[in-house]
C-alpha cells in the first residue's frame, strides 16, 4: 500500500532520477555488472535509460549467487511507456529499481529466496515471471491467478 509517507519517498526518488535519452549515453561499468549490458535495462517504448546503481549491484549479486543467466523482461520504464502499458502510477520500474525476471530455467522458490537474500524487498509473483525491486519496505503479492 502506498501510504502518504511512501508516496513522499517515491516522489523524492523520482525527482532525483537521472534519465538518459538513449541507453548508449550511459557509461556502463562492465566489471561491476559483468553479467549484464545496458540495453537490457532501457525503457522498451522509447529507448530512455535510468540506472539505480544499488539495484544493479543487488541484481549482479543475485546473478552471481544463482550461477546462471537471468532474462530481464522489464526494467526501467519511462513515464510515457509505463502509461502506455497500463503500469502503476507508483511503479518501482519508473525509479529504475525494479526488474521483471523470466522464470524459464529457474525454480521460483529458489529465485525468490535468493532475491530476498540479495537486497530485494518488493517481490511479486506472476505466472511466467517474478517482479523484484529494492524499495525500502517489504512488499509481497501474488498475481499468478491473473494469467500473466
Amino acid at each position: 500500500m502506498m501510504t502518504p509517507q511512501r508516496k513522499r519517498w517515491w516522489l523524492k526518488q523520482f525527482e532525483a532520477l537521472e534519465v538518459y535519452d538513449d541507453w548508449r549515453d550511459f557509461e556502463w561499468q562492465k566489471q561491476r555488472w559483468a553479467n549484464f549490458s545496458p540495453w537490457e535495462f532501457y525503457s522498451k517504448g522509447d529507448g530512455k535509460l535510468a540506472i539505480d546503481e544499488y539495484a544493479l549491484d543487488c541484481l549482479q549479486a543475485l546473478r552471481t549467487e544463482i550461477g546462471k543467466p537471468i532474462q530481464i523482461n522489464s526494467a526501467f520504464r519511462s513515464v510515457a511507456y509505463n502509461r502506455r502499458i497500463g503500469g502503476s502510477k507508483w511503479s518501482m520500474h519508473k525509479l529504475a529499481i525494479a526488474f521483471d525476471i523470466n522464470l524459464h530455467g529457474h525454480d521460483r522458490k529458489d529465485l525468490t529466496e535468493a532475491a530476498i537474500a540479495n537486497g530485494f524487498n518488493g517481490i511479486g509473483q506472476y505466472r511466467t515471471f517474478i517482479h523484484i525491486d529494492t524499495r525500502p519496505w517489504i512488499a509481497r503479492w501474488d498475481q499468478r491467478w491473473r494469467g500473466k
